[in-house]
């Protein structure tokens, strides 16, 4: 080799100037987090050194100097110019030294010291969200059934027969509201005294009884009141009806709830009385939500006295083939006074349809309904009737 000929090219291991360059820039911006995260593992300097001279060994080196170089002989200087490039053996020694350093400092550093990422805390009570609880749907309301037969004394052998075919609860006594009579109450399987409650007071028609009403097998409404018990919260009263006076036919009912000839009648004091009797004894928070009152042929009359005595109360006037003579008109007085209660007339023909159009003519609460069954049949078809979707007969 001449003297002054130029170093010929060193052999760096890539890798491990790399890891250098890396881990000088991380030192040089002090950035500690990014050094303990990095995927660097400590470095083992004998096996670089011993890869770096196994490297070496492979190039190719010029001649050393020769040792007769004169005294005064200088090495040329290297070109400016030619790139920053340091000789193997002082880029690896520096690597490894860098390399040294971050071992050591990694071991000396507790990991508490070291920079940790905080979450974000916003002001105020912090809470963990919960799950809202399911909340079960609310078991439907428990019935509790009501049951017990009641026959106050002195109540006929008929009656209490009669209210012995009845399921459900029943009461008879004898009222001073419907002249010292017997009345009877009768509440259907089924009545959730929770809610309002229908009363529905029923008069009979002439020679009528509540054992006939009950258990006469051609006129009995005991299927149309359990009917319509079915489709309503309903309660019934049946009062028996006057034996004294005469009607238009010589029969009896003349005087019924006729309070200027029997004083203490009154439908409203009826409807009373049967209430205390049902709170008395079975439901002391009873709540009446309607007073509906029917009356079949001569239960027209005690309907048609209570109106023009004013002790009628009634939400809705059902008459079944009722409207005979005048009574009538009385009723039809009542539904002008009281636009909200809903009349509704059932007829046969003859007498009670000729007065049901005269008497009920322009008055828009009061319907009409003609029968499709004979007159004692009447109770039965048309107790229990949606009148709503009846035809009214026009």
């Amino acid at each position: 080799m001449e003297l002054g000929a130029t170093q010929g090219p060193v052999s760096i291991d890539p890798m491990l100037l790399d890891q250098a360059r890396q881990i000088s820039a991380w030192m040089d911006a002090g950035d500690l987090e990014a050094q303990q995260q990095s995927t660097l593992e400590p470095v083992d300097t004998n096996a670089v050194a011993a890869r770096q001279g196994q490297a070496d060994s492979q190039a190719t080196l010029p001649d050393a100097p020769s040792p007769d170089l004169p005294a005064g002989t200088s090495l040329p200087v290297p070109d400016a110019s030619a790139p920053d490039i340091e000789p193997a053996e002082t880029a690896n020694v520096a690597a490894q030294s860098r390399l040294a350093h971050i071992n050591r400092h990694r071991l000396a550093t507790p990991a508490a010291s070291l920079p940790v990422t905080q979450p974000v805390i916003t002001s105020g009570p912090q809470t963990t969200p919960k799950t809202p609880p399911i909340e079960a749907e609310p078991a439907p309301t428990q019935v509790a059934a009501v049951t017990g037969r009641i026959a106050e004394a002195e109540v006929s052998a008929k009656t209490n027969a009669a209210m012995a075919s009845m399921p459900g609860a029943t009461w008879a006594g004898h009222l001073a509201s419907n002249g010292g009579r017997e009345v009877a109450i009768l509440i259907p399987p089924g009545v959730d005294f929770t809610k309002p409650v229908e009363m529905i007071t029923f008069f009979h028609g002439l020679n009528g009884s509540i054992a006939d009403k009950l258990a006469n097998p051609e006129t009995n409404i005991k299927a149309a009141m359990l009917k319509l018990a079915k489709g309503k919260n309903a309660v019934f009263v049946l009062p028996n009806g006057s034996p004294a006076g005469v009607s238009h036919t010589g029969a009896r009912n003349a005087t019924w709830m006729d309070s200027a000839k029997e004083p203490g009648q009154s439908i409203a004091q009826l409807q009373d009385d049967a209430a205390a009797q049902i709170k008395a004894r079975w439901a002391p928070d009873l709540k009446i939500g309607s007073q509906t009152v029917a009356g079949h042929s001569g239960g027209g009359k005690p309907i048609a006295n209570a109106a023009a005595n004013g002790t009628l109360r009634a939400d809705h006037i059902v008459l079944l083939d009722a409207t005979y003579g005048d009574w009538g008109d009385q009723t039809a007085a009542y539904g002008r006074q009281h636009p909200d209660t809903r009349i509704d007339i059932v007829y046969t023909g003859g007498d009670t349809e000729k007065h049901a159009r005269e008497q009920f003519t322009n008055l828009a609460n009061a319907h009409r309904y003609r029968s499709n069954v004979g007159h004692n049949l009447v109770p039965r078809q048309f107790l229990a009737a949606d009148f709503s979707q009846l035809t009214v007969d026009r």
